[in-house]
């Protein structure tokens, strides 16, 4: 059985993902578990696994573990039934010459170098030197005045383009958040599509104290190696012993991306 392409093309290291969530309760995992089993450096996981919550395999859960989404499921299921057929057609029978045992190319493909089939992706099929630079905006929704010691949601989206784009290629955006507040997650990521807005993000952010608090929001580009900044903002928010506000204040800031980067 032959894999799904969009597998073949993910990040070394990602299907080992999918195939340990597939055997934990629940399908779920914390991030220092998956590294410690499949013995990943912190680097190839994060990589593994941003492919996989952009490409919405993988979700992570409110207490902070990984679980398998139903389509990280079926693709579990497809792994599986494909590995069996792999150790079945590359079994070698005692005595029978080794080169005559049977090719299986797809198992060929799959453990070929991640960056040789990520550079086949078509969403990558750019020619670098080329590569433009866009700007977007960044819409930040957040409540007037929050209440000490409540939750309250906090809410990041990439907009539309102002123009149409010269390559149309969706872009992944991580989005992290940091400042005098307990913030959950304080990190998630989404794909900007080439020709309209982003799904939002959500962030959970709980006041500890009454007053002016800052909170600082970091964009990030996630490429194929590594992390390209792309925009940042600085807010002071309120906190109230009292009830919070029912108002929302927006802000925006700009974002510098490169599709196919």
């Amino acid at each position: 059985m032959a894999l799904p392409f969009e597998l073949t093309t993910f990040p070394s290291g990602a299907l080992d993902i999918i195939r340990y969530l597939a055997r934990q309760d629940s399908y779920a995992a914390f991030d220092t578990e998956i590294i410690a089993a499949l013995g990943l450096s912190d680097r190839a996981f994060g990589k593994a696994l941003r492919r996989l919550v952009t490409r919405e395999y993988v979700e992570m859960q409110y207490d902070g573990s990984y679980a398998l989404t139903q389509l990280g499921i079926e693709a579990a299921e497809a792994i599986a039934a494909h590995d069996e057929e792999a150790l079945q057609e590359g079994f070698v029978e005692e005595g029978e010459p080794e080169e005559l045992a049977p090719a299986d190319e797809e198992t060929t493909r799959v453990t070929a170098s991640a960056d040789v089939w990520e550079d086949t992706d078509d969403d990558l099929a750019v020619d670098l030197a080329a590569i433009e630079t866009v700007a977007r905006r960044a819409l930040v929704i957040v409540p007037s005045a929050l209440a000490v010691g409540q939750p309250a949601f906090l809410f990041v989206r990439v907009d539309e383009p102002a123009e149409p784009l010269r390559h149309p290629l969706d872009v992944d955006v991580l989005f992290r958040l940091s400042g005098d507040l307990d913030i959950f997650p304080d990190q998630s990521d989404t794909t900007a599509p080439a020709e309209g807005p982003a799904v939002p993000v959500r962030f959970e952010i709980t006041p500890r104290r009454a007053g002016k608090l800052r909170l600082t929001i970091e964009a990030d580009q996630i490429t194929r190696l590594d992390l390209q900044p792309a925009g940042r903002l600085q807010l002071t928010l309120t906190a109230v012993d009292g009830p919070p506000a029912e108002t929302f204040r927006l802000h925006t800031f700009d974002l510098t991306l490169q599709p196919g980067l």
